[in-house]
């Protein structure tokens, strides 16, 4: 029997969740969306950098329509992007009992495995996710992902390969990218990929924001202080960027006193 023919993990399964009723979830302030609309919110909030939002629409798609990849795919890396890992490894293993054969997702659990310290299992789970049919840019990003987890260098290869999957230009795919290299402190490839997806989605505010922060890092001083304020212009009073420019000495004079005049007027 090939070892790849039984993927399990050492983690209980969670329980699942137990769906609202759309009245309930009216009554309680949760506005009522179609699977499919929970999804595209999810992936919204997702590249925003919202995981904990990100994560309940992805669950709410999941309660009601299980049988899309994609917010299975959503739920794994927004635990795995806030280093919940047991959950992650959890969910995980309830997506390769609902997808067995599908490469993306058994390369998610491979990826859960190695953010254990299983680097070895997860990159054997990797293997055999590759030898299915059809493997996408995920499964290449999942698989560059434990290569970076245990310090491989090879990760790089398959990011390359993530992006020839892509078929071109994928803001989403650089964004995600960025977002793990950043977790590891690659600012150099981080900011490459950041960049790359600002040229193709300049409204992104907490794209500019993640990018003013590798610039920061890599003591580019004037492109992290110009990332920055173009995130408080796309979104004004945005904290993050406010406190990254602050401690720059770059936050606008302007833009100060806007907030102190709007703070008075609501005294008046």
């Amino acid at each position: 029997m090939s070892r790849f023919s039984k993927l399990e993990t050492e983690t209980p399964e969670q329980p699942r969740p137990v769906e609202k009723p759309v009245v309930e979830r009216e009554a309680s302030g949760i506005e009522a969306l179609t699977p499919e609309e929970s999804v595209r919110r999810g992936d919204e909030l997702f590249y925003l950098g919202e995981f904990p939002k990100a994560l309940r629409h992805y669950s709410r798609a999941l309660q009601e329509h299980s049988t899309e990849v994609r917010p299975w795919a959503g739920q794994i890396l927004c635990l795995l992007l806030q280093d919940q890992v047991r959950e992650a490894t959890a969910w995980a293993k309830r997506a390769v009992e609902t997808f067995p054969d599908i490469p993306t997702v058994v390369a998610l659990q491979g990826l859960a495995f190695a953010r254990q310290g299983m680097h070895k299992r997860g990159l054997g789970t990797s293997d055999y996710a590759m030898s299915l049919k059809n493997a996408d840019a995920l499964a290449w990003v999942a698989r560059g992902w434990i290569l970076l987890e245990a310090d491989n260098r090879n990760w790089q290869s398959c990011f390359d390969k993530a992006q020839e999957q892509a078929h071109g230009a994928d803001w989403r795919l650089e964004i995600l990218m960025g977002f793990v290299l950043e977790s590891y402190r690659k600012w150099v490839h981080a900011v490459s990929h950041y960049e790359k997806a600002a040229g193709h989605q300049t409204s992104n505010y907490y794209l500019w924001h993640r990018l003013g922060h590798c610039y920061g890092k890599l003591g580019v001083r004037g492109k992290a202080i110009e990332a920055q304020r173009h995130a408080l212009e796309l979104k004004p009073a945005y904290q993050p960027a406010e406190k990254e420019l602050r401690r720059y000495g770059g936050l606008p004079i302007g833009g100060f006193f806007a907030r102190i005049g709007r703070l008075f007027g609501r005294g008046r």
